[in-house]
């Protein structure tokens, strides 16, 4: 009986020590299996916030790309009124110009895409549509680009008095004559000197942008000899003093500022008896062609500043080290006259000998 008890209590025991150790092993494999839980949340919750920041950089940066469009659809607007969205001036003026082939592209790009928006071209399709309502938006459009807003009958001011109308215009007599000034090439049929006769008062009258201006040459004393040369920029013209009698004349370079264009440059043509030529060539490669004036010995070039729009005349100690750079056989003559001025510098001064 006492060893039947004895085996009772050791199985009892052996029993008791079993469970424990199954709990235990049970404890280990639920905190592993907390920890592993635990591990991929925190990973899901980084992987949401890098999802959150991804989808706000997205949104950010179609923000930006709707921007830039709106952006690039402005400025190719603006462009494209420059010829007025026809695609027969924009190739003229391009060949005119004769700019690089990227910057081109981007012009018949521009065309591509606003020169439809254009006010002529959209008065044009009104027009050939018989859209009346179109054709009166373009109207008024065109009313704020000149910076004119029609005034009802009703609401108009009464007219002055003659007298201070007299005493407020300036009457002066003279023979009003114009002609034809082709500063965009020779499809510019718009552009006109005109000339107040025995005063020396003289105005360009063209189209900006799709408007009509003027600015008043300043001096106007040569305007009935000038011939268009070229533009160094819509408001920057180069013209040329055409004396006759087989006289080279002179280069005058005249800036648009406000009503005025007023004369920056002036250069003569004949250098010590011989006639200059002029070489249109961008030397520092910065999109804007300068003219070169070679006669002799002698060489010059008119240069326009692309970011400050400041006019200024290159010579030797300037451009001679951008034409040197150049193989072009137009420039034969600016690198012979680089040359001459080159051996008339002096000579630069011998090494000192070196002390013992």
């Amino acid at each position: 009986m006492k060893r039947l008890f004895g085996v009772c209590a050791v199985g009892l025991a052996l029993v008791g020590c079993g469970g424990e150790a199954a709990r235990a092993e049970a404890r280990k494999k639920l905190e592993a299996t907390q920890a592993t839980q635990r591990e991929e949340e925190a990973r899901a919750q980084a992987l949401s916030a890098e999802v959150e920041r991804l989808k706000t950089k997205l949104d950010e940066a179609g923000t930006t790309r709707a921007t830039e469009r709106r952006t690039l659809e402005e400025l190719q607007k603006r462009l494209a009124a420059g010829w007025r969205g026809d695609a027969s001036i924009l190739k003229t003026q391009v060949e005119a110009a004769d700019m690089p082939a990227a910057l081109a592209a981007t012009l018949e790009e521009a065309q591509k895409a606003m020169g439809g928006e254009a006010l002529e071209q959209r008065y044009r399709q009104g027009v050939a549509k018989g859209d009346l309502a179109l054709v009166s938006t373009v109207v008024s459009q065109w009313s704020s680009a000149d910076g004119v807003t029609p005034v009802p009958e009703e609401a108009a001011e009464p007219e002055a008095p003659q007298a201070e109308a007299a005493e407020a215009c300036e009457q002066v007599k003279g023979d009003f004559r114009c002609s034809v000034l082709p500063l965009g090439g020779a499809g510019d049929g718009v552009t006109q000197v005109c000339r107040l006769e025995g005063t020396g008062r003289a105005w360009v009258v063209r189209s900006d942008r799709g408007r009509l201006a003027s600015a008043q040459l300043v001096p106007g004393d040569r305007a009935a000899r000038y011939r268009p040369v070229r533009m160094l920029g819509p408001d920057v013209w180069m013209l040329r003093d055409d004396a006759g009698e087989g006289k080279p004349g002179v280069l005058d370079v005249f800036q648009v500022s406000g009503t005025q264009a007023l004369r920056r440059l002036s250069v003569d043509l004949l250098r010590n008896g011989k006639t200059a030529s002029l070489v249109d060539l961008d030397l520092d490669a910065d999109g804007v062609t300068e003219t070169l004036v070679v006669a002799g010995n002698e060489v010059e070039a008119v240069h326009l500043d692309s970011g400050s729009g400041a006019l200024s005349l290159w010579r030797d100690a300037v451009l001679c080290p951008l034409v040197e750079k150049r193989t072009e056989k137009e420039l034969e003559g600016a690198l012979a006259a680089c040359a001459t001025w080159r051996k008339s510098l002096p000579a630069a001064p011998a090494p000192a000998p070196a002390t013992p």
